[in-house]
């Protein structure tokens, strides 16, 4: 498969355990944020870029290939438009070192820099609010991956392997432009 210009893509980005080298196969997911174009239909864009995603990361066999995704216009303050997702507010210095564009538009730029103090009080405020919505939402022992052994894999193996695989897809990682 190939993912090629993607309509209403801005950026492709790889983030987390795999790029931080902790990814445990079995344990772990693979995640990926997908920032969109202000006028993209996330459904279409999602549908072509997911299965890609997936087959690409099937090797690795994470728990799930996990997309997350925003407007790109709502990253100049991501904790109060759009979703404030943990990787762009609190977790935001990790996501700064850890991430890899695998196509489009790096996206640092646009980011705010937030002070503990400043993030903790609207995400409390968010939790206590999705409590009731998210209850029963959880990983558990039921998916297919956590049960048996995984295979053995080493930080350097599966950079090699994700580099394969992408580059297979026509994936421009680093780099700007898609």
């Amino acid at each position: 498969m190939r993912i090629g210009r993607v309509p209403g893509l801005y950026s492709l980005i790889l983030y987390g355990s795999l790029v931080r080298e902790d990814f445990l196969p079995g344990i772990s997911d693979v995640d990926f944020f997908i920032v969109l174009e202000d006028n993209a239909d996330p459904d279409t864009v999602i549908s072509q870029i997911k299965p890609v995603l997936e087959e690409c990361s099937a090797h690795l066999n994470p728990v799930e290939v996990d997309i997350a995704w925003e407007w790109l216009s709502n990253l100049r303050d991501p904790l109060r438009l759009g979703y404030p997702y943990k990787f762009l507010t609190i977790y935001q210095a990790d996501f700064r070192e850890n991430h890899i564009v695998i196509l489009g538009n790096e996206i640092l730029e646009y980011l705010p820099r937030y002070s503990v103090s400043e993030v903790l009080p609207v995400r409390l405020e968010g939790i206590i609010n999705g409590l009731e919505r998210f209850r029963g939402n959880t990983k558990d022992d039921s998916h297919p991956s956590r049960r048996g052994g995984a295979p053995h894999c080493t930080p350097q193996r599966l950079k090699s392997q994700e580099r394969r695989c992408f580059e297979n897809a026509g994936a421009n990682r680093g780099r700007g432009g898609p």
